[in-house]
Parts: C-alpha cells; sequence; structure tokens
C-alpha cells in the first residue's frame, strides 16, 4: 500500500498543472457528486493513462484492471483523467467525480487501501465504492 499510496501522489502532483478546472456546469455535477471542493478538480483528457514503473506495481496495477484498454476515465486524487473518445461523456466524468468526493471523504489512503481491497475480494462489478459510482451517475442528465 505504501508504494501505491507514493505513485498515487506523485502521478497526481505531475498531472495536476495539465488538467483544466472544471467549468461552472461540471462544478454544479460535481457537489451533485457529492464533492466538496470541485475548485480544486483538474480535468485531463489523454488518451494514455499511467501505469506505475515499478514492476510488481504494474504487474498488480494491470491484475486489478488499472491500464485496461476500456478505462475510459480515471480519477488520480482530484485529477480526473479522460479519454478522448469519453470526453463529452457526461456520465464518466460524474462517476469519477464520484470517486473524487469518496477520496475527499476517506482521504487518499484509506479510498487506496479500500478500494484495492474491495477489488480483490469482490472484484470491480461488485465493489461498494464503484456500485456508489455507478448509482450517483445516473443522477445526471
Amino acid at each position: 500500500l505504501p508504494a501505491a499510496v507514493d505513485w498515487y501522489n506523485q502521478s497526481e502532483q505531475q498531472l495536476y498543472t495539465q488538467g483544466r478546472r472544471l467549468t461552472v456546469p461540471e462544478q454544479v455535477i460535481a457537489r451533485q457528486m457529492g464533492v466538496a471542493q470541485p475548485q480544486n478538480v483538474r480535468v485531463l483528457v489523454t488518451p494514455r493513462f499511467p501505469l506505475p514503473i515499478d514492476p510488481e506495481l504494474r504487474r498488480a496495477s494491470l491484475r486489478y484492471g488499472i491500464g485496461n484498454p476500456l478505462e475510459g476515465g480515471r480519477t488520480m486524487g482530484y485529477v480526473i483523467l479522460i479519454k478522448p473518445n469519453s470526453a463529452q461523456d457526461k456520465t464518466v466524468l460524474a462517476h469519477e467525480l464520484v470517486h473524487v468526493g469518496q477520496i475527499e471523504r476517506l482521504g487518499k489512503p484509506a479510498f487506496l487501501q479500500r478500494y484495492l481491497t474491495e477489488l480483490e475480494m469482490v472484484t470491480y462489478a461488485r465493489s461498494p465504492l464503484e456500485r456508489e459510482a455507478y448509482r450517483k451517475e445516473k443522477l445526471v442528465k
């Protein structure tokens, strides 16, 4: 977990300045999704999402589906990464904003520990954190 938290924090710091701020309508969505500080969120549209360089952490990430080609969005702290083909999809943004709210609520280390534990124990599809995100994303029209 410490290596995962370090990589996560470093990635967020590197990507933060490359992202754009949320628009006013996106800030409204962020608040609906439970984000307390939408002004801190940055969105970066990019075709590639980072993976850890450390071989063991990289293998674990891939095993959990992080880096899957079908991954349309990913949240790294206050940075939301979105693939170009999902850039206009409010549902993807809303889903990732739910994760920002979860991180704010739990703190990054606790969020990562819980998220990875859920992936290991019940899989992505049954993860309570993911189920919350899928449930709330439907509120966006």
